[in-house]
């Protein structure tokens, strides 16, 4: 099977729910990380690359994303934190046929295409677990493949006050991803690391 083919059962879902109050205030997907490309439009050409067709950002400020010209979905239980986009990612799937999301923070501007086809690769193989990424400081839990099979774990997780994801991750079980890519983990949380990978 194809990377392509293995992506047609997959959609993918960015997760801007932070408040970017290092940044000001400025929602982190408007963050140009070069001249006329934002974070987003960045993440959202990569992930076509793989094939996945349908991209949705998980935020609960709507208002602040329609520049991208995705759906947006808002969080079913707000203040819960970065499980609650999962959360919401998870709810958000519609379309028959559809098997797991792919969902990753919208700060992380070292991701590129061939480490989310890792993660296909890891889905197929293991498709009733979640496929998390990995590297040298250890797991990254917001960026995975999560099957729809684990939504009704997370949302009573979040009923009962769980709020780490990890935690979640082992409820379902997990696969690793190894992505030995440095860049692939590096955070756009201040105007100076922005600045810094502007110039890089």
């Amino acid at each position: 099977m194809t990377i392509v083919s293995r992506a047609q059962s997959l959609e993918a879902v960015i997760l801007a729910g932070g408040q970017g109050r290092r940044l000001g205030g400025v929602a982190k997907g408007h963050l140009e990380i070069r001249p006329g490309c934002t974070i987003l439009d960045y993440l959202m050409s990569e992930i076509k690359k793989t094939g996945i067709e349908s991209i949705r950002i998980a935020a609960n400020r709507p208002e602040d994303y329609a520049f991208a010209g995705v759906e947006v979905v808002l969080d079913l239980h707000p203040g819960c934190g970065p499980l609650g986009g999962v959360e919401a990612a998870l709810a958000s799937v519609v379309r028959p046929g559809v098997e797991a999301v792919l969902v990753m923070p919208c700060d992380m501007p070292g991701l590129r295409a061939e480490h989310f086809e890792r993660f296909l690769r890891t889905y197929e193989e293991h498709p009733d677990s979640v496929a998390v990424a990995t590297g040298l400081r250890g797991m990254e839990p917001l960026l995975a493949v999560v099957p729809v099979r684990g939504f009704p774990i997370v949302q009573a997780s979040l009923e009962r006050g769980t709020r780490k994801v990890r935690d979640v991750w082992s409820e379902i079980g997990y696969h690793t991803v190894l992505l030995d890519d440095a860049q692939a983990f590096i955070n756009i949380n201040t105007p100076e690391e922005r600045n810094h990978w502007s110039r890089s």
